[in-house]
């Protein structure tokens, strides 16, 4: 996402950045040889040409066991680096993944990063451990502190399509998301010798809106304006006394091609062989056994289903 679009303000704006330092620290290539002065300037100078006003929300990696050790160690891929002494003038000579795979270096690397933030004039929280809840308070809290502007649905549906676009790889300001998905589809089609993943092609037009109004009213209700918006006008609908997500308005590809996808369970439908499942649509009444009536893989259960996932 930082080069698909760019985040800062042609003018002065009352716009803050919360960045999430993690991405921060590996966004930036380290040279080989380089100072920790030197790396670390590399960074402010890059936060302060990048972001008008910003927020930097590091994760902390305490010396006391924690949930995300596993994810941490995961994360390093087995390769361990031993701990360490380093000072400003300290010549980095290692790989950098190498080099944080080591908590106390990483931590001890933070440190030192915050404090020549600080320096640049900029915002720096350290999270006692994982920065993720951090980051999203942060983010609320500042929201509370700057002016901030209500959206209509044409305007959260352009946006959120142009984020779509440039995460697969399209064209901006040329190609819409239905264009896209057709062109990825023709490609793969083209080149493959398999039949093509539905669910490696970019979500319809439709479905994207959908999606993009239930983000702007989960933030909403994060910033505490959420009681002023009604959810069912925000891409979720109640059944069975229960709020669920409508997935799409119109059918994910034309019924000819629909009747084509099917599948033969001889069970439940309730796992990824479910040909059907696999590519995100209901059971019809074309499948072999189940005739889109006696399964999990109904309509009803379904979204049920994607409501837990999300």
């Amino acid at each position: 996402m930082w080069n698909l679009i760019g985040l800062k303000p042609k003018a002065p704006t009352e716009t803050h950045f919360v960045l999430d330092g993690g991405s921060l620290i590996h966004r930036l290539p380290w040279a080989k040889g380089a100072t920790v002065d030197t790396i670390c300037m590399t960074y402010v100078n890059y936060v302060n040409n990048h972001y008008t006003d910003a927020t930097v929300v590091f994760d902390g990696y305490p010396s006391v066991p924690t949930t995300k050790d596993v994810t941490h160690f995961r994360r390093t891929k087995g390769i361990l680096s031993p701990k360490v002494n380093f000072n400003n003038d300290t010549p980095i000579k290692t790989k950098k993944d190498e080099f944080l795979s080591n908590s106390e270096n990483k931590q001890h690397f933070i440190n030192t990063l915050g404090e020549k933030l600080k320096d640049g004039h900029v915002q720096v929280i350290h999270a006692e451990d994982d920065a993720d809840l951090k980051i999203v308070l942060t983010a609320i809290e500042k929201s509370k502190q700057h002016t901030t502007t209500e959206s209509n649905v044409e305007s959260i549906h352009k946006a959120g399509e142009q984020i779509f676009v440039a995460l697969y790889g399209g064209l901006l300001d040329v190609e819409t998301l239905d264009m896209l998905r057709y062109r990825i589809f023709a490609s793969k089609v083209c080149v493959g010798n398999i039949y093509v993943q539905v669910h490696t092609l970019p979500p319809t037009s439709d479905a994207a809106k959908l999606h993009c109004m239930r983000v702007y009213h989960q933030t909403q209700v994060w910033i505490g304006k959420g009681d002023k918006l009604d959810p069912k006008d925000w891409g979720w609908h109640v059944e069975d006394n229960k709020l669920l997500p409508i997935r799409a308005l119109l059918p994910p590809a034309p019924e000819k091609l629909l009747r084509i996808i099917r599948c033969n369970c001889k069970l439940n439908c309730d796992t990824k062989r479910c040909s059907c499942r696999k590519h995100g649509i209901d059971c019809s009444p074309a499948c072999g056994e189940c005739r889109g009536m006696n399964c999990s893989n109904t309509s009803n259960i379904t979204e049920a289903d994607e409501l837990d996932d999300m």
